[in-house]
């Protein structure tokens, strides 16, 4: 009986630090996001592409600073699943208590 009580009371303390994306987003801000995901794609392979020799160097860091911007806003578009250090530890120690 200890034990279900335990276990009741971790899980109502683990529940609520799931932070989970909800997926009851509009299908047009979804497809806005794709094609501006699309667009970011789109630009970095441009700029992959690009022969570099002959620019100068404040050319090149401004390419470089664009790519770096690029890509940190491809991984906010990306969404997806995020657990805090505390949810991860408090399921391990589930798991090794329940096995």
């Amino acid at each position: 009986m200890k034990k279900i009580a335990l276990y009741l009371i971790t899980i109502c303390f683990v529940l609520p630090t799931f932070n989970v994306q909800a997926n009851s987003l509009p299908a047009n801000i979804s497809s806005t996001h794709a094609e501006q995901a699309e667009k970011l794609q789109t630009r970095l392979t441009n700029i992959n592409r690009l022969t570099k020799t002959n620019l100068n160097a404040k050319d090149k860091k401004q390419l470089r600073v664009e790519v770096i911007n690029i890509q940190k806003q491809l991984k906010q578009l990306d969404g997806g699943l995020y657990l805090s250090v505390g949810t991860i530890i408090i399921i391990l120690l589930l798991l090794i208590l329940l096995l």
